[in-house]
Order: structure tokens, then C-alpha cells, then sequence
């Protein structure tokens, strides 16, 4: 039987390679939990700019299961940024809640802070793991197994650049076409990470690195292993993030197809911008805060 026909829009995404014919729509039958395939974002505070984009690897499109992948971008305050990104653990069932409460669960500290100091992506992650395995426990009824992932918080802003993970989430630093990485690549088994979350241990695996005031990229296994073994995936996505881009850009720069690139992909970029952009945007935030009269 002849499958769904489906229209898409056209882009300049690059072919690698020998790859699979595009699937789309299928679903699982009462499939609990589902999210939708695609998400983007994209903001903008005083010296900097960041666009996110996640979507469903072939492999769930294919199946019916879902995206299992998250992101958050949370502005502290202007000119500070918080990145998250959340990989949930493809063995477990109901991993894309974790991965959901955990983005929920830092953006929430961020913005409940008020005037308080905030604490570092270290001790964010930590809270952010623990409140996601207390909301799953009572409101959903399932455990830290069900719901396992893996977590990166980042936190850029004047004076501070630093990021904190636990599992194989990927940060790079873009130097032109090179992707500098900020956490050391050690990955043995394909699909294979030795610490995850909801954990009693998790303060012991995170890792935290600083990062240099440079446009950063942040991705989850499923991009980051593209842009380690792909060098047209390099070429790609570098000239695609010289320059800040909108929601849908950043998901057009996904849209690349790669032989043997089945699991979800997730990025989220951060771009520095100059002093006098910097200035000009700073101002139109505050004009934003006297109500306008239409």
C-alpha cells in the first residue's frame, strides 16, 4: 500500500552520502507523552544573540516514537543567557519528559531568582535534576529510571562563561569553519554514556569547563557526532552560523541529510555582537518597559 504523500519546503541543505527516503507522520498508536517533531527559538538581549533548533531523528519519524531531545535559552538578565539541553536516554520509555521537566526546571530557577545571586550551571543542574525526578515521582508516577537523560546548562554573560553536564551533550567554540570543542570527546559505544540523570551520584559525574567570549554552539550527540565525522556538515553548518539567524533559519541549517544521521538532532548557538549593537539593543529594552499608547 502506497504510504502518506507529504509537501515540504524547499532548502539548500546539503546531501552526504548514501541516504534513506524521508518519512513523515507515522505514529505510534496511543503513544503516551508525545511531543511535537520540530521546535525553534531565537533571542536577542544586549550583546548577544541565540538561535535553538531541535528535531526528530529519522529513526523515531520512521517508527512513530517521538523526539526525545529539549533546549531552553533564559535570559537572567540583559546580556546574560542561560543555554539547556537535555538528551533523553533512547532506552527509556518516558525519557522526553525528563528531558522536558529538567529545560522547565532550570528555566524556572533563572527566572525565580528575582535579585538574588544565581548560582553557577554547576549547581543549577543539579537542583534542576533533582525537582524534575520529584515532579515525575508525584505527578506522573514514574521513576528516575523512566525517565532518564543526559543535561547541559551554560551560562553566558559579562565576566562569565562556563558550562556544566553530566552525559555526552557537546559544546564547540566556532573559529570560522573549525569547531574548537570545549569538552573533551571521550565516547567509546555509539548511544553509550556512563552518568545520567535523575541520579543519587550526579554531583559526582558533572563536569564543568569555562568558555572563551566567542560564538559557541552547544548539541546534542545526534549533531555533534555530524559535525566530529562529517566535514560537509562542517562546511555547512559554519557558513550557515557566520551570522545570526531567525527560528526558522536555524531550523533550515538542521535540515542537512547525512548517511547513517538517524537520531535527533539539537543545537542551540550563541553569537557575541559589537559594543554599538550591543548599546542600540540595550536601549530598545528599555523602551519597552513604558506602556505604549496605540
Amino acid at each position: 500500500m502506497e504510504g502518506p504523500q507529504w509537501r515540504d519546503l524547499p532548502t539548500e541543505a546539503p546531501t552526504v552520502g548514501q541516504v534513506l527516503p524521508l518519512v513523515g507522520g507515522i505514529v505510534q498508536y496511543r503513544q503516551p507523552l508525545r511531543r511535537p517533531q520540530i521546535a525553534l527559538d531565537a533571542v536577542a538581549t544586549a550583546g548577544l544573540q541565540a538561535a535553538g533548533a531541535s528535531m526528530a531523528g529519522l529513526r523515531h519519524v520512521s517508527t512513530g516514537t517521538c523526539r526525545q531531545d529539549s533546549f531552553g535559552i533564559f535570559c537572567a538578565e540583559p546580556g546574560r543567557l542561560f543555554v539547556v539541553l537535555a538528551d533523553g536516554l533512547g532506552s527509556r520509555l518516558s525519557s522526553q519528559l525528563g528531558a522536558d521537566l529538567f529545560v522547565e526546571a532550570v528555566g524556572r530557577l533563572v527566572h525565580s531568582a528575582g535579585d538574588r545571586e544565581l548560582p553557577g550551571p554547576a549547581d543549577l543542574l543539579l537542583t534542576a535534576s533533582a525537582w524534575t525526578e520529584k515532579i515525575a515521582a508525584n505527578t506522573y508516577e514514574l521513576t528516575a529510571r523512566d525517565i532518564g537523560f543526559v543535561g547541559l546548562v551554560a551560562e553566558i554573560g559579562p565576566g562569565r562563561a562556563e558550562a556544566a553536564r553530566i552525559g555526552d551533550l557537546s559544546a564547540f567554540v566556532l573559529d570560522g569553519d573549525t569547531f574548537i570543542e570545549i569538552f573533551e570527546a571521550d565516547k567509546q559505544f555509539i548511544n553509550v554514556v556512563e552518568a545520567s540523570l535523575p541520579a543519587a551520584d550526579a554531583a559526582d559525574n558533572v563536569e564543568v569547563r569555562p568558555m572563551p567570549a566567542a560564538s559557541l554552539a552547544f548539541a546534542t550527540d545526534g549533531l555533534a557526532d555530524d559535525i566530529r565525522g562529517s566535514s560537509a556538515v562542517r562546511v555547512w553548518l559554519s557558513a550557515c552560523w557566520q551570522t545570526p539567524l531567525a527560528a526558522f533559519a536555524m531550523g533550515d541549517s538542521l535540515r542537512y541529510r547525512r548517511q547513517g544521521s538517524h537520531d535527533d538532532r539539537t543545537g542551540v548557538v550563541v553569537w557575541q555582537r559589537l559594543p554599538e549593537q550591543a548599546a542600540s539593543q540595550t536601549e530598545a529594552e528599555q523602551d519597552t518597559s513604558s506602556p505604549a499608547i496605540a
